[in-house]
């Protein structure tokens, strides 16, 4: 059975597990190991225990069958007037190309829709798997623009719904 509901505490492991996992995969070729290799669960896992304590940001996870297969984390946007900005979505690798990350983020844009709000996302440039999920999905090109993670600058993009 598949579920979308707001993330909890016993959820963090999950989803912290998820996000480094994820990150270390997706961004092998466009961040450099010496950054990715500093990523760790526990840090991550403070971080999502931060945005579900923040009463402005949400976390929700999708479900199947007891396990958490991914998550979406949005709060509001910071340079957008009424817009809603996706801070993270990942699905576990054995869950992708399922459909889950599409139903998170169509999950995102109907309630941004309810209450009249765009919707915006970032991503570095070269992670074209998600930049062609999210475009299919109806987002344009908002701006280019240099990151930083760490000691690392990247260019990036936003894009908007």
């Amino acid at each position: 059975m598949q579920i979308i509901r707001k993330a909890n505490q016993s959820d963090l492991l999950a989803v912290a597990t998820i996000n480094t996992r994820n990150w270390r995969e997706t961004y092998t070729n466009i961040l450099p190991d010496e950054y990715l290799n500093t990523l760790s669960v526990a840090e991550s896992q403070k971080k999502w225990q931060k945005f579900i304590e923040n009463p402005v940001t949400t976390l929700q996870v999708v479900e199947i069958d007891n396990e958490i297969a991914g998550f979406v984390a949005t709060s509001n946007d910071d340079q957008i007037e009424s817009a809603i900005y996706v801070d993270a979505l990942h699905i576990s690798n054995h869950f992708q190309r399922k459909g889950l990350g599409t139903k998170l983020l169509n999950k995102v844009l109907e309630e941004a829709h309810q209450h009249n709000k765009r919707v915006t996302i970032a991503i570095l440039k070269g992670n074209d798997n998600a930049r062609n999920l999210y475009t299919k999905l109806g987002a344009t090109h908002l701006e280019d623009f240099t990151d930083h993670f760490g000691p690392v600058v990247t260019e990036s993009e936003r894009l908007i719904w």
